[in-house]
């Protein structure tokens, strides 16, 4: 084999343009890829973080509804119970008052009724006179 000094020559300038792009380009650039990958593994490590909390802060307004909704609830069924409570009274009330004035109509309905019968009463006798009278043709007394 025959090693000519070109190639020497080419071999040194290849190895000299290495070294220099090694130290001009390539360091460099893997320095900025290594930055880039520390900040993405930090920003990950940070949506992460905000992650739980977030899920914290969501399980924390669960919770604050699910109270809320409860008392909503117990509120309603209070009102609910109020409701029926001021029904009952206000149907008892009426309930009342309708019998009052059922008793103060049969009062006056009785006392209507013996008054139509003293006046029937009466009335019964002096037709009945009148009839047998004309029936008989004369004045019947007694």
């Amino acid at each position: 084999m025959d090693l000519d000094l070109t190639l020497v020559i080419q071999l040194g300038l290849f190895l000299l343009v290495l070294v220099g792009l090694n130290r001009l380009l390539f360091a460099p650039l893997l320095t900025i890829i290594e930055g880039r990958a520390q900040r993405m593994t930090g920003l990950r490590h940070v949506i992460e973080q905000l992650r739980h909390g977030t899920n914290a802060d969501r399980e924390v307004y669960d919770g604050r509804l699910r109270e809320a909704r409860d008392a909503g609830q117990r509120e309603r069924e209070g009102l609910v119970g109020t409701g029926r409570e001021e029904e009952r009274r206000l149907l008892a009330a009426v309930r009342a008052e309708i019998a009052r004035a059922l008793n103060e109509a049969r009062e006056q309905i009785g006392r209507a009724e013996l008054e139509a019968k003293k006046s029937l009463g009466s009335d019964t006798e002096q037709l009945a006179r009148s009839l047998v009278e004309k029936v008989l043709g004369r004045e019947v007394h007694g």
